[in-house]
């Protein structure tokens, strides 16, 4: 219900094309996500990190593609800043539970 309404007040308050193309990546790279954390039997931070490095270069190609923005530059920006959100979370997340395994 939250996507639907994201979707509307998306449409709504910018081009029906970037709306589009923000509800087909967005749907696609959660697909992603829900077949990774389905699937794998990893801790989750590694399944955090896996479904993201499969859907955001998937996420991305298709939202900037289909508004025909993909360029280098976006690509890197985009690639490299979620990237380097989804690593620091990794990391912490890797920390706290290292940081419990010494503490039991």
């Amino acid at each position: 219900m939250a996507m639907l309404a994201a979707l509307v007040l998306s449409y709504i308050t910018s081009d029906p094309s970037i709306a589009l193309a923000s509800a087909t990546a967005f749907a696609i790279s959660e697909c992603i996500d829900w077949l990774v954390f389905s699937i794998t039997r990893r801790p989750l931070h590694d399944r955090l990190w896996i479904s993201s490095a499969l859907s955001i270069p998937l996420d991305t190609f298709i939202f900037f593609g289909m508004i025909d923005a993909l360029t280098p530059g976006v690509i890197l920006t985009a690639l490299g800043s979620k990237f380097a959100g989804v690593t620091a979370v990794w990391l912490i997340m890797a920390w706290r539970l290292r940081k419990q395994a010494v503490v039991s």
